[in-house]
């Protein structure tokens, strides 16, 4: 670690921030992987190899910072850059510097683990998936605003990973090929009756119903998603092909040819993942299909993860908990009678959607302000998009598409 003090270094910081800076620095100092630039009105600091990649730059502003990061962790870093107490030329960079050195991270986490634990108790049960617990959830996220989502999606409004094929691949291209990858994998067909569980504005059940032919009953919880899908759907003249419901998965009853849900999973809750699959497997016709797209963690991280409460679960989605790959085969196992067929792993794909997004999000800050957004959510919503672009770059946490088939043999009397 290089330092370069100024002369007033130590009439510049309060005693208190200037000791949780110390500690800071010490866990700094653990720094592996790329190299960080520290910047602030005492001095300069240097942590890593200068030539190592990745590399970053941070600028402090207020000394408030250091504590906030020793007492709350990565959350107090996140709620410190949203009120303005530090900077950095370039957020993704810096987040996957941070992503690249996991176990630094996580001795600042721990730290700060001691003192939150109850208040993340707390939250936990207070955000659980629970019938009106789901419904809270989701309202808090997807019904801000559906003129903001249209001004940073693509024109179907799919708010999941496209997928990637070329270097100049559009946003819009992107999406267009993820969602014919999922009705090829589903082999949907005119004679087909889709599923889908969490409708988003209707996009992937408009796409399925006007170029597969098939019939489509697709189900949300969020009103504001309801009535723009509801909308689409009329506007598409597809009233007589797709099904649109307001009901929770936990109440759908019947059985279907194919079923696929985007992205929806994270919003089950790890209690809850049992339901969930054994609701997937009855509905399901023997010989039917399921595609499952889920961003997922690491499984060498789920236990830790799903225990606390990260940036996305504090101030992005309340409830939701991202399942890791085994997980998810374990509760398919255990749960339902259905046979992976293959896993399709893109998450480079989903660091280009989140830089596509970003990109939308702040050309168009102006259209967005208009709406009644101020500063805080700008910077809360750009701390979000670098948050989860360096995850999906350095792969602390990924995007599949999973496919599986019911055995012609089920019966849903013996499920």
């Amino acid at each position: 670690m290089e330092v370069e003090k100024t002369a007033s270094a130590d009439l510049v910081l309060p005693v208190t921030h200037r000791w949780f800076k110390s500690l800071i620095v010490k866990s700094l100092a653990q720094l592996k992987q790329g190299h960080l630039l520290i910047r602030d009105q005492d001095e300069t600091l240097l942590f890593g190899q200068p030539d190592s990649h990745p590399s970053a730059i941070l600028e402090v502003h207020h000394s408030q910072f250091y504590m906030r990061l020793f007492t709350s962790g990565s959350n107090g870093a996140a709620d410190s850059f949203i009120d303005g107490d530090w900077s950095t030329p370039d957020l993704t960079a810096l987040l996957e510097l941070f992503a690249a050195n996991m176990p630094m991270l996580d001795a600042i986490e721990r730290s700060s683990l001691l003192l939150l634990t109850p208040f993340r108790f707390w939250r936990q049960f207070r955000n659980r998936n629970n019938l009106s617990g789901s419904k809270r959830n989701i309202l808090a996220h997807y019904d801000i605003s559906n003129e903001f989502y249209q001004l940073i999606l693509d024109e179907r409004m799919q708010y999941s990973s496209g997928i990637y094929t070329t270097d100049d691949c559009s946003l819009a291209e992107a999406q267009t090929q993820k969602l014919h990858r999922i009705c090829q994998q589903l082999e949907l067909s005119p004679a087909d009756h889709l599923l889908e569980i969490g409708t988003g504005w209707g996009g992937l059940a408009i796409f399925a119903a006007s170029e597969y032919g098939c019939r489509v009953t697709t189900t949300t919880i969020s009103d504001a998603q309801y009535v723009i899908a509801q909308q689409r759907i009329l506007d598409a003249g597809l009233s007589d092909k797709v099904t649109l419901l307001k009901q929770d998965y936990r109440t759908l009853t019947g059985q279907y040819d194919k079923l696929v849900s985007v992205e929806m999973i994270e919003a089950v809750g790890h209690d809850f993942l049992p339901d969930y699959f054994r609701r997937l497997g009855r509905l399901i016709r023997p010989g039917g299909r399921l595609l499952l797209q889920a961003i997922t963690i690491d499984d060498r991280r789920y236990d830790s993860y799903r225990k606390g409460q990260d940036f996305i679960q504090e101030r992005i989605f309340p409830g939701g908990c991202l399942p890791s790959l085994t997980e998810i085969v374990r509760h398919l196992k255990d749960q339902t009678h259905l046979q992976v067929t293959g896993v399709y792993d893109f998450a480079q794909s989903y660091a280009r959607t989140l830089s596509d997004w970003r990109s939308r999000f702040e050309q168009r800050w102006s259209q967005i302000q208009s709406l009644g957004f101020d500063d805080v959510f700008y910077r809360l919503w750009l701390f979000y998009f670098c948050y989860c672009e360096a995850g999906f770059k350095q792969r602390t946490i990924s995007v599949i598409q999973l496919d599986a088939l019911q055995p012609l043999s089920f019966s849903p009397e013996g499920a």
